[in-house]
């Protein structure tokens, strides 16, 4: 099962929680028992240790079309 952040609606209290997509709406404050709502964290990726692009970003092949860096 996936991890969600949650907020509540009552104390402003956040946390996460191990929830079936299901139960997404059944997510109670572990703090209040208030209802609480799910929120949306940004989150970072790594490029992978392959990555062929430079530091710009950009494409690695000649025939790109539409990126910028090309």
């Amino acid at each position: 099962m996936p991890n969600y952040d949650f907020r509540c609606k009552k104390c402003d209290h956040k946390f996460s929680s191990r929830v079936s997509y299901e139960g997404k709406d059944a997510v109670t404050c572990p703090k209040c028992d208030g209802k609480s709502e799910q929120i949306f964290t940004g989150f970072l990726y790594a490029k992978s240790a392959g990555s062929t692009t430079g530091a710009g970003g950009g494409c690695s092949s000649s025939n790109c079309s539409g990126c910028s860096g090309c």
